[in-house]
């Protein structure tokens, strides 16, 4: 199990935690969650490779796993593979996953069995492999962070549970402690040495019980035969309770009890303003729902009803809805094919019965609709599974999800990084007070999340004008992580982003007649593009191509200080003539210039 210098003698698992006075190029970890024993790693490292085993338990299954990471010069991943198989079955095929870092792209590839997958996606260069209780490749980076020397680090990491990037931040605590932030919501506080060497570490978060002990060293077959067949306790997957995050703010908490005929919950929701809702919906046979509540009360005490009710009833093909209205109440039916479940933004318990149903049909895709609370059509939804525990969910206009589930499809966290709903969900343990909750986050709602904004301006006699939405950035990488490269942009949020000029104009080279245009663009490492339509007021879902008018370069700069919210300016030039066009977000601003024709 875990071997005790000088100590001869067998001893019980828990007794065998050892402070541990290691060489810097290797080093062992215990990993605790509450009193269960969640993993157990050990690593060597090199000036050139990184290198070592685990054993991981969740409540299905106990993994092992090998991993290897090869090492620049300056100690950064340029190729990194976990295999892992399950502790009860040496002998199956192992699931790989090897990523390569070329640049600023990742070139992914899972192999499971004789089958393999890729993909590539572009990240900010320099970025490292995060996998979640990996504390080997977390002390590439808190290593990192000693040699910078600053009492704030912030370097992007490539999430491989959710295949996009995230930003982590690293500041200096009392003493030998580091506090380590990550976007997806993952927060630590280290204890570590001068080189940034891990000694231990614990979950800062109520839903993180997490503690982390730098131990001699751990026999890690040895103890992964020991727990094969005894999987971490967990909750019934009849219930479940969710965290949804925005970036760092905690956007939603949510909890839900299931059963054969009835699932019911509840939620508290922070914006616009704070709303604590409950939900329920009853199956019938075959499990298709009959009928859906939603009951929403405001204990914000912002404008509006203090409790509003949605109904929907299933029949057949029909959908009728009642649904709140103003003051009124609004009456709808709606075709939906037999067994379209309910949705509502954010209902994370309503997406579960999705991945439970394609895990149940089996096969490679499962296809089924939802309709969302108002629409007139139900929304078609796609799910692929995508290896053992993942899945992606193509949800109407929203775009590709992808979630992390179990072999029965219970939902263990989401990612919509990169999509139109950027939150990350994550299955949390341990009952939560929601009543408590929702009295603690009435006086902090965090208002709209994008709010709407304007430009006016006049120059060279032109009158000119810009209406959008202004996300922030909450902790997030923004390009190359929420906004995704090589792939057109709302550019802001909401609602497409409207350019108006009462004159004939001259941007970047291209004669633009008076009127009004849609702003669209197209991010990249190698220079943005900068798109105006001709179609305006859709959605900023609906960018058709064929209403392009132009499409002219940006310039792109670094800024030394980052912007926290989207912001478009306009920016008239000395010679008063043109101006300049520019976009600002995170530390990078795009910008075209443009003259009254």
């Amino acid at each position: 199990m875990i071997r005790r210098r000088g100590v001869a003698r067998a001893a019980p698992l828990v007794a065998l935690l050892v402070p541990a006075l290691l060489a810097a190029q290797g080093g062992a970890f215990i990993v605790r969650l509450g009193t269960d024993t969640l993993l157990v790693e050990q690593y060597r490292r090199s000036a050139t490779t990184l290198e070592g085993d685990q054993m991981l338990r969740s409540a299905r299954v106990t993994t092992v796993r090998h991993f290897t990471a090869a090492l620049d010069r300056r100690g950064g991943v340029v190729r990194y593979e976990l295999a892992g198989r399950p502790a009860a079955d040496p002998g199956a095929p192992p699931q790989t996953l090897r990523v390569d870092f070329v640049g600023d792209t990742a070139i992914i590839e899972l192999v499971i069995g004789d089958s393999s997958r890729s993909e590539r996606l572009f990240i900010p260069g320099g970025a490292m492999p995060f996998v979640n209780h990996s504390y080997a490749l977390l002390e590439l980076v808190t290593r990192q962070a000693a040699a910078a020397q600053r009492d704030s680090y912030v370097t992007p990491l490539l999430s491989l549970a959710r295949l996009a990037p995230v930003a982590a931040t690293i500041a200096r605590g009392s003493g030998d402690s580091l506090l380590v932030a990550i976007a997806d919501g993952s927060s630590l506080r280290i204890r570590a040495d001068s080189g940034g060497d891990i000694l231990g570490a614990r979950g800062t978060a109520a839903a993180q019980r997490i503690t982390v002990e730098r131990v001699a060293a751990v026999d890690v077959p040895a103890i992964a035969r020991a727990f094969a067949h005894r999987p971490l306790r967990g909750e019934s997957p009849s219930q479940g309770t969710f965290i949804v995050r925005l970036g760092h703010d905690t956007l939603g908490l949510e909890r839900y009890n299931r059963t054969a005929d009835r699932l019911e919950g509840e939620q508290v929701a922070r914006a616009p303003s704070t709303v604590h809702r409950i939900f329920a919906a009853t199956f019938g046979q075959g499990g298709a729902v009959e009928r859906f509540e939603l009951v929403e009360h405001n204990v914000s005490g912002a404008p509006g009803p203090g409790e509003s009710k949605a109904t929907v009833q299933f029949a057949g093909d029909t959908a009728i809805s009642t649904l709140p209205d103003g003051d009124s109440t609004l009456h709808q039916r709606v075709k939906a094919p037999p067994g379209t479940l309910p949705w509502y933004f954010q209902n994370y318990a309503l997406v579960e019965e999705l991945t439970r149903r394609a895990r149940s049909a089996g096969g490679t895709s499962y296809t089924t609709t939802m309709l969302p609370l108002g629409n007139t059509e139900p929304w078609t939804v796609t799910l692929d599974p995508v290896g053992r525990d993942s899945m992606t969910i193509l949800l109407g206009s929203i775009g590709l999800l992808r979630a992390r589930v179990d072999e029965r499809g219970t939902l263990l966290g989401l990612s919509g990084i990169g999509t139109t709903m950027q939150v990350t969900v994550e299955r949390v343990r341990g009952a939560l007070d929601f009543a408590a909750l929702a009295k603690a986050f009435a006086p902090r709602s965090l208002g709209p999340l994008s709010p709407a904004d304007s430009v006016r301006v006049s120059v060279a006699g032109a009158a000119l004008a810009v209406r959008y939405s202004r996300p922030s950035t909450r902790g997030r990488v923004i390009f190359g992580g929420a906004v995704p490269w090589n792939k057109v942009w709302r550019t802001g949020a909401n609602a497409a982003t409207v350019f108006e000029t009462s004159a004939d104009l001259v941007i970047a080279g291209t004669a633009v007649p008076a009127g009004k245009y849609s702003l669209w663009t197209i991010p990249s490492p190698d220079g943005w593009k900068l798109i105006l339509n001709r179609n305006t007021g859709q959605s900023g879902t609906q960018y058709d191509a064929q209403y392009d008018f132009a499409r002219v370069d940006m310039k792109v700069e670094r800024l030394a200080h980052a912007v926290e919210q989207f912001t478009i300016a306009i920016a008239p030039l000395g010679d008063g003539r043109g101006g300049v066009l520019q976009l600002e977000w995170e530390r990078t601003r795009a910008s075209v210039p443009f003259a009254k024709k």
